[in-house]
C-alpha cells in the first residue's frame, strides 16, 4: 500500500468488522496475495477495482492485529 492509502472501519454485525481501504489499482493483486500469508486474519476482497477500493473482513477480536499488519504493508 501507498502512503496516500486511506481507510474507514465498520462493524457489520457482531462478528464481522470490514476495513474499506484505498488500494492502488496496480497493487490490489500484490496487496491480496500479501495479506493471505497472515492466514486466518481476515478475508480481502474487491468491491470497485476503478475505484481501487477494497474490503478486509475480521473479527473484533482480530482487528487489532489486522490494523498492524495493514500498518506494516504501508510504502
Amino acid at each position: 500500500m501507498n502512503q496516500a492509502a486511506q481507510s474507514l472501519i465498520d462493524q457489520i454485525d457482531p462478528y464481522t468488522t470490514a476495513i474499506y481501504l484505498e488500494v492502488p489499482g496496480s497493487k490490489v493483486v500484490l496487496f491480496q496475495g500479501y495479506f493471505e500469508l497472515f492466514e486466518g486474519l481476515g478475508l480481502v476482497r474487491t468491491l470497485s477495482i476503478r475505484r481501487s477500493l477494497v474490503c478486509v473482513l475480521t473479527t473484533p477480536d482480530l482487528l487489532q492485529t489486522c490494523l498492524e499488519v495493514l500498518e506494516s504493508m504501508k510504502d
